[in-house]
């Protein structure tokens, strides 16, 4: 992930890719509360959930933040939902690291009518959207898209404790946050919590400047589809015990 991230780094010059210099980690940010289980309940509305996916899908500029990550995070609590997101390489992501940049877009765009929260799924569409020198307005509602995605993590906390870790719902989206927002180009070591909550010995950040980074990408694994049990092969009796 680490490597792909950076090949593509220099595709992607949407305002996506400038928003972290822009922000300057201001001082009067706000943390955006996440609380799982009220998610869930509400994300249970089809109705409501529906009417989200719309309006996030036509870049409605009248979605709030608290909407959005109730679209974000109520996505793992929804039928569709398959299991955690790197189950599955996005076809985005592979054809990109092909140079096929047509394929890419093209895949990545049908990816996301089934996965429209992938914000891994939306940074790779859009690096192939801009090799291929799409125009700006055919870009610009998969530019809102990715750039609410990444306003609505950094504002669910700060990222100095467990506690108050950034919360986002899968590692890949995890990578692209640590990389696009908080600029982490190098860490020592990775450790998982008792709470399945990661922390990072931080060498080197842009945008970080505390030693340890706190990440939360453990919904999945906490309130998401339990895989089912494989099935046991049947164990042939020999002639002679049967």
């Amino acid at each position: 992930m680490k490597k792909i991230v950076l090949f593509v780094t220099g595709c992607l010059m949407t305002a996506g890719a400038a928003w972290a210099q822009d922000t300057e980690m201001v001082e009067s940010k706000f943390i955006l509360p996440v609380n799982y289980m009220q998610i869930k309940q509400s994300a249970a509305d089809s109705v409501l959930y529906g009417k989200l996916i719309a309006q996030f899908e036509t870049a409605d500029q009248q979605i709030g933040m608290y909407d959005i990550s109730l679209l974000y995070y109520g996505w793992v609590f929804q039928p569709g939902y398959k299991g955690n997101l790197d189950a599955e390489q996005s076809p985005a992501e592979r054809l990109l690291t092909q140079g096929n940049f047509e394929s890419a877009w093209n895949e990545g765009l049908a990816y996301l009518k089934d996965n429209p929260v992938s914000l891994t799924t939306l940074y790779f569409t859009l690096s192939a959207g801009n090799a291929l020198g799409k125009p700006a307005e055919e870009l610009e509602r998969l530019t809102w898209r990715y750039n609410i995605l990444l306003r609505t993590i950094y504002h669910t906390g700060d990222g100095l404790t467990e506690n108050s870790a950034y919360k986002v719902i899968s590692n890949t989206d995890k990578f692209i946050f640590m990389e696009r927002i908080l600029g982490v180009e190098n860490y020592a070591n990775r450790y998982l919590t008792t709470t399945l909550v990661d922390r990072y010995d931080v060498v080197k950040a842009k945008n970080f400047d505390r030693r340890f980074l706190f990440i939360d990408a453990s919904l999945a694994a906490h309130f998401g589809p339990k895989p089912e049990p494989a099935a046991e092969a049947p164990v042939e009796v020999p002639a002679e015990q049967q």
